[in-house]
């Protein structure tokens, strides 16, 4: 960090204007005496540490002797500010643990050795053939599974439904669960601890 006209800037630049209209480069290969003569410092940053609550003002600079040094005060957001900080925080995390729930809903499941896909698609699949198979105890079906094909009876078509509906019903009581405890979070550290 570097103090140059007044300005901090993370690294010295190509090029430095002087006020008398002429240019210097090579600033990299300057002592910081040499920098001092042109109105650049080295600058240290002092940074208290923060509360979620917090936020940095604009620094207060000193130069002594050839370097500079930025201190920040420590502001505090206002009520509403705190109040938007958090709501961004909770939008956030329900977004994430949302698409944590739609993964593991549909990553598939494994009946009786029957690797079952769990996608939407699947899903009302399963739905129609359960359905089928309660009208009729004698029906059976081809289903694809992911490793292929397997012929179903209609009381194999009634489990993989129900341990299909079990599976996704679990999904969605565990997002449920984050969700409450994601509505009752005071801080942004509290909403960390939260996964799915």
């Amino acid at each position: 960090m570097y103090l140059i006209n007044n300005a901090l800037v993370d690294s010295l630049p190509f090029r430095l204007h002087l006020p008398d209209g002429r240019t210097r480069t090579s600033l990299h290969e300057m002592s910081e005496a040499e920098l001092a003569e042109l109105g650049v410092y080295p600058c240290d940053e002092i940074k208290p540490p923060l509360e979620w609550t917090q936020h940095y003002g604009a620094p207060e600079i000193t130069v002594t002797g050839g370097r500079a040094t930025a201190t920040y005060p420590v502001l505090d957001y206002s009520p509403d500010e705190v109040a938007g900080i958090l709501e961004a925080a909770k939008s956030a995390k329900r977004a994430e643990i949302a698409a944590a729930r739609w993964a593991e809903e549909t990553a598939g499941i494994d009946v009786n050795g029957f690797t079952v896909r769990t996608d939407r698609e699947s899903q009302a699949l399963i739905t129609g053939a359960a359905l089928k198979a309660i009208q009729d105890s004698e029906y059976s079906c081809r289903w694809k599974g992911v490793s292929g094909f397997i012929e179903l009876t209609a009381p194999q078509i009634l489990a993989i439904a129900d341990a299909v509906r079990s599976h996704v019903q679990a999904c969605f009581d565990r997002e449920a669960e984050l969700v409450a405890l994601i509505e009752v979070a005071t801080s942004p550290e509290e909403l960390a601890a939260i996964s799915y």
